[in-house]
């Protein structure tokens, strides 16, 4: 038996981790924290892309319904309502002749993971005709715009037909 102050003996209850254990659990942790964060924000992106088309649609179809019902911006006028598409923003406008300085514009800006990355409309212009809604000047093939997440690459197509009908693909 030893008496002295160190003992050769290992105490078997004495248990615990190893500096290697600890590690390698750190590390599966730290692994399964950056998966579900990366998870989570590109769901966030996905879903702010949708919720920005779905704003873009609604915002056609007000002005679509603005110039079938004949709201007038001025008493004593009837107006086409229309659509400016630009990289980072769409302005709405009562008319078919887009004035930059006009009081009655209204500027939708887009979020700056935003962008319209191909817009076929003419003058990137569409002009919904008063009373009826359909689409002036239309031409096939010249009628979507598309709105891309820039940081993922994803995108969702507007389609517009000659009656003013939106589909999002």
């Amino acid at each position: 038996m030893h008496t002295g102050i160190y003992s050769d003996r290992v105490d078997s209850s004495a248990r615990g981790f190893t500096l290697v254990e600890v590690v390698i659990a750190g590390a599966l942790m730290s692994a399964m924290f950056l998966l579900s964060t990366q998870s989570l924000f590109h769901g966030k992106r996905s879903a702010s892309l949708d919720q920005t088309a779905s704003g873009v649609v609604m915002d056609l179809r007000e002005q679509q319904i603005r110039a079938m019902q004949g709201t007038v911006p001025t008493p004593g006028s009837v107006v086409d309502y229309s659509v400016r598409f630009e990289s980072d923003r769409y302005i709405l406008y009562p008319g078919s002749v887009y004035d930059s300085t006009s009081t009655q514009n209204k500027v939708m800006l887009l979020d700056p993971s935003m962008q319209f990355t191909g817009i076929t409309f003419p003058g990137n212009t569409i002009t919904f005709a008063r009373g009826s809604g359909v689409v002036r000047g239309y031409i096939p093939g010249s009628n979507t715009v598309i709105l891309t997440e820039t940081g993922l690459g994803k995108a969702s197509t507007l389609e517009i037909n000659e009656a003013g009908v939106i589909f999002v693909r």
